[in-house]
């Protein structure tokens, strides 16, 4: 059948108008919009009658699709051309899209298919709704509504930022610079509301635009491939915009994390668990991105509290105590995929340690790198009443620690800067005191009477403990480490820090058992002086006296990780008596962030106290200094083989290693005092320990003895090989 020149005129004027306007004109054609809308617009319903967004739904087929809110063509099919008639509706005006938002970029010219990120490439080869396509849309300043002439961001489900060099259009870096820059302008089938200001109108769901690097030139994908050649925003230039059905959780969201045991992560006070299967304001939390923006997989993100301060992970645990944004605070927020973070996502949160945050009972707690049942936490939405806390902070620049695992396990760090906001008293010189605890952690029973009735020779003008290590910087110390005599059981809890100021107290004692002997019948004594016999506890109450050893040894050892700085002592210093660069070095990058600091000034430890404090309880919960990289197995934790946590391994039970104040002492000085290394079972530095820790149970109200413990199988260790004999092992 020939064509009359008028009829060709005609569908060439319908097709050019078809075009400038932005559209497809074959779109329509195939699939003419017969079918009802879908609920969500970005959805296509199928031949089948049924609404999706995945190509089985969005083809050619397609009864109904997203271009149909925007002008709909029907076709009669007559044998004659010339009754073909085209209906344009104005547009439907969508969504605004918003600063956050994640969004689809459909390609109007050629393909027709969404812009996807396949490694650092930018590309548009199907039409298809998947992560690979999700992008998410942030403006360079400021938030809310994304308006024509604003400069926007796109972030892919890799983390990464789209940027264009030169004529490439790339996905490669995490950076937020002027290269991952567009500025958004409307194209031709975008209508603007009859509320929107001309030239400043909101950017809708199934707007087409057209994106500017900051080359000025426009992103284009013909042959599938993203580039950017070109001044003008063209045919081949115009995307859709297509809202994705969820709003990623972005920085300052108020949510709630539930565990696998059903039970909600709250707060109460400084620890930090998951007890309860109900919301509440104790379970609500709010994520802080340090970019202030939407949040990825593989991002740092800090948790804040209803009490103002964020979840930490420490040597002692998991807690919540300080206002920091520090190290300790960060926390790498992990899907099984990538991509931007939703509500109902299950993540991982790996702490600045290379651990997951796992949940067992309702204790939270940070011990394995696996991404199992017991690390997962659903995310849920707060809709509750708005956090009100508000907390002052003081802002400074700090390193945020973001550990990698090696194939050995041993967690590396690199170091990233943010502005952040940390405590510059934690780990300085000064003695600035510490508050009264008023109550809170181990105060509520462990008392400042306690205290000076435990340790009445403190201030004597002999002793130099007074002023350094005081009462409410122990406390002080204490909320640094959650887990530090805080379980659930009052019994347990005491004899933890009977056992620990018993071990303490030899460590700094002013009067030791310098004479005992053991007696027929097995007892250890001191001998008939002062220390047996003296009223208000003889040697006993001579604890926490010497602080700071006198001593011109170095205490240095070749450490390739923590070497020694020439001129630097590092003799015993604070409750524990804190010896070698080893120590001091791994305390510092761990307590403070930076090795550097404590190997050039270690005498900070006997001047400040929450460090003096503090680095008794480190080594209490880590056996002291050590590098897995180098080949080293680490001793365990005093707080594990006290509690019986730690599992025994066979060269334990090999060595006679039974759980109780025996083993925490073989631990700290186990070298010296333990096994065929020590003076038998009577050694005087060890039955001090054990003439400390039982007058203490006492003052507590506590016995001594666990339930199947015995003196000499518990609390004394010559029946027991120290680690130089028995090394540690892994089991």
């Amino acid at each position: 059948m020939s064509m009359s020149s008028a009829t060709c005129r005609l569908l060439l004027r319908i097709l050019l108008a078809l075009v400038v306007s932005g559209i497809d004109p074959c779109e329509g054609t195939e699939a003419p919009c017969l079918g009802a809308p879908c609920d969500n617009p970005q959805f296509c319903r199928s031949k089948f009658n049924f609404c999706g967004g995945t190509t089985a739904y969005c083809n050619v087929e397609s009864t109904w699709t997203a271009d149909c809110d925007v002008a709909t063509v029907t076709t009669t099919r007559v044998a004659d051309v010339t009754t073909m008639t085209t209906t344009t509706a104005p547009p439907a005006v969508g969504k605004a899209i918003h600063s956050g938002d994640a969004i689809f970029l459909k390609v109007r010219g050629g393909s027709g298919n969404n812009v996807e990120v396949e490694g650092d490439t930018v590309q548009a080869r199907w039409d298809d709704y998947g992560t690979w396509q999700m992008l998410v849309v942030q403006k360079v300043e400021g938030a809310g509504i994304i308006r024509a002439g604003d400069t926007v961001t796109l972030r892919a489900h890799t983390g990464k930022r789209i940027h264009v060099e030169g004529d490439s259009v790339q996905a490669s870096w995490n950076d937020d610079g002027l290269w991952q820059t567009f500025t958004l302008t409307k194209a031709g089938d975008s209508q603007i509301g009859a509320n929107d200001v001309a030239g400043n109108s909101p950017i809708r769901a199934n707007d087409v635009v057209c994106l500017r690097a900051h080359t000025g030139k426009y992103i284009e994908f013909e042959d599938q491939l993203g580039k950017a050649r070109f001044h003008e925003c063209g045919g081949w230039q115009a995307l859709r915009v297509e809202l994705a059905e969820a709003r990623p959780i972005s920085s300052e969201s108020e949510i709630f994390l539930k565990a696998h045991t059903g039970a909600y992560v709250h707060v109460d006070q400084t620890s930090v668990r998951a007890a309860w299967d109900e919301k509440d304001d104790w379970q609500a939390l709010k994520i802080h991105s340090p970019e202030g923006r939407a949040i990825f997989s593989g991002d740092i993100v800090f948790l804040k509290a209803h009490t103002g301060k964020f979840i930490e992970v420490s040597p002692g645990g998991v807690g919540c105590q300080w206002n920091d944004l520090g190290a300790w605070q960060a926390l790498t927020i992990e899907k099984h995929n990538s991509g931007p973070v939703f509500l109902g996502d299950t993540v991982f949160l790996q702490a600045h340690t290379g651990k997951h945050l796992d949940v067992e009972g309702d204790q939270v707690r940070a011990r394995w790198n696996d991404h199992g049942a017991w690390q997962g936490f659903l995310l849920q939405q707060r809709t509750l009443a708005p956090l009100s806390t508000t907390t002052a902070v003081v802002t400074t620049t700090t390193a945020l620690r973001t550990t990698t695992t090696s194939a050995s396990g041993f967690l590396g760090a690199t170091t990233t800067t943010t502005t952040a906001t940390v405590d510059s008293d934690r780990c300085s010189a000064e003695n600035k005191g510490c508050p009264d605890p008023d109550g809170r952690g181990i105060s509520a029973w462990f008392t400042k009477a306690m205290f000076d009735e435990m340790f009445p020779q403190i201030c004597n003008p002999n002793c130099g403990g007074c002023n350094l290590l005081t009462y409410n910087c122990l406390i002080q110390a204490t909320f640094l480490y959650p887990q530090f005599a805080n379980s659930t059981s009052d019994t347990d809890n005491k004899r933890e820090l009977a056992a620990w100021l018993g071990i303490m107290s030899q460590e700094t004692t002013g009067g030791g058992c310098s004479l005992s002997q053991e007696n027929p019948d097995g007892s250890c004594t001191c001998g008939p002086m002062w220390c047996d016999d003296f009223p208000g506890g003889g040697c006993e109450a001579w604890g926490l006296c010497k602080f700071a050893e006198d001593t011109n040894t170095p205490y240095c050892i070749d450490n390739v990780h923590y070497p020694c700085v020439a001129g630097k002592k590092y003799s015993g210093r604070g409750p524990k008596q804190l010896s070698y660069n080893s120590n001091y070095g791994q305390f510092s990058e761990e307590f403070c962030g930076n090795k550097d600091l404590l190997l050039n000034h270690p005498e900070r430890v006997a001047t400040n106290p929450t460090l003096a404090w503090a680095s008794s309880i480190w080594f209490w919960f880590t056996g002291g200094a050590c590098v897995e990289a180098a080949g080293e197995i680490c001793k365990p934790g005093c707080h594990d083989v006290l509690l019986g946590s730690k599992t025994k391994c066979p060269a334990d039970v090999q060595a006679g290693r039974q759980y109780g104040l025996g083993w925490a002492t073989n631990v700290v000085n186990g070298g010296l005092e333990c096994g065929s290394s020590g003076q038998g079972k009577c050694d005087y530095r060890v039955h001090s320990r054990v003439k400390y820790y039982k007058r203490f149970c006492s003052m507590l109200g506590i016995n001594p003895l666990a339930p199947g413990w015995t003196d000499d199988s518990n609390l004394f260790c010559s029946h027991q090989k120290n680690y130089a004999q028995s090394p540690p092992t892994q089991c």
